[in-house]
C-alpha cells in the first residue's frame, strides 16, 4: 500500500512539472531566462567647453567658456557685445546630471556682470548701464549620438542694486518716462562645444 501511494505521488509530481513547462522537448530542465536589461543613453558629462550665443551668460552676443571642477559644480566666463560696447559676465553653474534617454541636464546659475540698462529715449546721453548679479535656471540639451556639444537655454532674473534704482528714480523725477525695462527677466541661449 505504501509503494502504491508513493508511486501515485511521484507520478502526479511529474505530470504537474510537465504541464508547467519545467522540462523542454527532450525532457531536459529549462535554463531560466536572464533578466532583461533596459538600454539607457547616458549623458557624457563634459569638463570644459567653449560656446557661442546670446544673453547674459555670453556677455550679450559673444562667447562663453565653462569649466567644471566636479560633475555638478562649474564656473564660466562670457565676453561679448551689446552693440553699445564690450560686455562681460562671470558666474557659477550648478547642474543636475541625468541618465535619461533624451540627454537633458537642468542647471542653476548665478552670475555677475552688466545686468541692467536704463535707456532714456528723450535724452540718450542720460542712459546708463549698471553691473550686478543675476540668478536663473535652464537646460543643456545634448546632441544625440555624438559628443560634439549641447544646446543651452535659460532664463535669468537680474538683481539690481541701489544705484540702479536711485538713478531710475532720478530720471523719473526729472520728468522723463520711466527707463525701467518692462520685462523683468532675460533669456540666454547658445551652443557649447565640448573640448574635454
Amino acid at each position: 500500500m505504501i509503494r502504491i501511494t508513493t508511486y501515485l505521488c511521484f507520478t502526479t509530481l511529474l505530470i504537474s512539472m510537465h504541464s508547467n513547462g519545467a522540462f523542454g522537448a527532450n525532457n531536459e530542465p529549462r535554463a531560466s531566462s536572464p533578466p532583461k536589461l533596459t538600454s539607457v543613453s547616458i549623458f557624457r558629462l563634459d569638463q570644459f567647453s567653449l560656446g557661442i550665443g546670446g544673453g547674459h551668460n555670453y556677455g550679450g552676443l559673444g562667447v562663453n567658456a565653462t569649466y567644471y571642477f566636479t560633475p555638478i559644480v562649474g564656473i564660466y566666463s562670457g565676453v561679448g557685445t551689446h552693440f553699445r560696447g564690450a560686455n562681460y559676465s562671470v558666474g557659477l553653474k550648478l547642474r543636475k546630471p541625468t541618465n535619461q534617454s533624451w540627454n537633458v541636464n537642468p542647471y542653476f546659475v548665478t552670475t555677475y556682470g552688466f545686468n541692467g540698462r536704463l535707456h532714456v529715449d528723450a535724452a540718450p546721453s542720460m542712459s546708463r548701464e549698471f553691473p550686478g548679479f543675476a540668478i536663473g535656471f535652464g537646460i543643456d540639451q545634448k546632441l544625440t549620438n555624438t559628443d560634439l556639444g549641447a544646446f543651452t537655454i535659460g532664463i535669468l532674473m537680474p538683481i539690481h542694486g541701489a544705484a540702479y534704482h536711485e538713478y531710475a528714480d532720478f530720471v523719473e523725477q526729472s520728468g522723463f518716462v520711466s527707463p525701467r525695462p518692462l520685462i523683468p527677466f532675460r533669456v540666454t541661449f547658445g551652443f557649447q562645444f565640448v573640448l574635454r
